[in-house]
């Protein structure tokens, strides 16, 4: 169980997500204004640093949720905040990611999409330590929930996003990879532990070359002399370059697997 804070000031909005997150069995609070947030004034027990997730409304009534955001940023920043919004600009979803949202929601969105959302957060924060046969089936799942929001988003903006396989049989090396990779990576990227030898990073808003910027400082990161191809096998699918045809907003699943296939997942 998770404690999830909603703030939102519609009413309705927050009843959606209270009911959705508590057929979970999450505990959710909620929030109207930026008041109660600082102050920690939204529950009689629970403060910011024992909460697990923050949904966050861009426009309410009394500031811009984006500086409540930034608030968040520069006092909790583990803290992951789900920004939801009707705004679909690609400046406004742009600016949010940026000041560190975890991810942007447009509305109107479903159970099964807030769930899934959730449940990848959720995961990517045990990423470390999850290991167990069943985590490691559910981090699969999450990964093909994830991927298809993230072309769905990517199709809707115009933008690219690209996926590295890590897969190494060192054991002692590969954890070291992993743990240099939590600590490295944007709050917006999501790592998968697939099985004990195998991690996915899922990279929003990185092209090619800005996969290679990232290894290289995962390289200068490692506790070791060698050398990140010497650890791991990494095979790399970015989205769109990879798709040879022409984009189709109504193939996303044959574009899921398809790139699930180039990383041998699927």
């Amino acid at each position: 169980m998770a404690n999830i804070l909603v703030c939102d000031d519609s009413a309705l909005i927050r009843l959606q997500i209270k009911d959705i997150l508590n057929s979970e069995d999450h505990k959710v609070l909620e929030a109207t204004n930026f008041k109660q947030i600082k102050l920690n004034s939204f529950s009689d027990n629970i403060t910011l640093d024992e909460i697990d997730v923050i949904f966050l409304d861009v426009y309410l009534g009394d500031i811009s949720g984006l500086k409540i955001l930034k608030y968040l940023s520069e006092n909790y920043p583990n803290l992951p905040v789900l920004m939801i919004s009707i705004d679909n600009k690609r400046e406004t979803i742009m600016r949010a990611l940026k000041l560190g949202a975890t991810d942007y929601i447009l509305k109107p969105f479903d159970k099964i999409f807030i769930i899934d959302k959730l449940n990848t957060i959720l995961s990517t924060n045990e990423f470390s330590n999850n290991k167990k046969p069943e985590n490691i089936t559910k981090q699969l799942s999450s990964l093909e929930n994830s991927l298809s929001m993230e072309i769905n988003r990517t199709l809707r903006n115009e933008l690219s996003f690209s996926l590295a396989k890590f897969t190494s049989q060192d054991n002692e090396k590969i954890n070291d990879l992993k743990e240099t990779t939590t600590s490295m990576i944007r709050d917006i990227d999501r790592a998968y532990s697939i099985s004990e030898d195998i991690f996915v990073l899922l990279l929003p808003l990185t092209n090619k070359a800005g996969f290679e910027k990232l290894k290289d400082r995962l390289e200068k990161g490692l506790n070791t002399s060698d050398s990140i191809d010497d650890i791991t096998e990494i095979t790399t699918s970015t989205f769109p370059d990879d798709i040879t045809e022409k984009l189709d907003y109504e193939k996303t699943n044959k574009y899921k697997k398809e790139i699930l296939h180039q990383l041998n997942l699927y």
